[in-house]
């Protein structure tokens, strides 16, 4: 399933990931963060920087990214597990309404 996503969700997409899981979920995290991660071109296009405790960008870049079904599979059940226990920051609002929706 391909998703458009921007700078913003591909940078705040690790927030979900639990820091303990069984080795099928390590290994489907390692692929989704593989796909969402920022190239080096990428970084440099957009003035990508840290500064203090945040990321900051200078322009927007939308990227086409295709999930397979495992990884869709995943990324619904994590943002279920986080709205079931209250966990869903403000940061992940949009993507958890884009991958929920998809």
């Amino acid at each position: 399933m391909k998703l458009t996503l921007p700078v913003k969700d591909r940078v705040v997409l690790k927030a979900l990931y639990p820091q303990e899981s069984n080795l099928q979920a390590q290994l489907t995290m390692r692929d989704v963060e593989t796909k969402v991660r920022l190239t080096e071109k990428e970084i440099k296009e957009l003035n990508f920087r840290q500064e203090e405790a945040s990321f900051t960008w200078d322009k927007e870049l939308d990227v086409e990214i295709d999930f397979t079904e495992s990884e869709m599979s995943f990324l619904k059940d994590r943002f279920s597990e986080l709205d079931k226990t209250n966990k869903i920051i403000p940061q992940l609002v949009d993507l958890c309404l884009l991958i929920k929706d998809a």
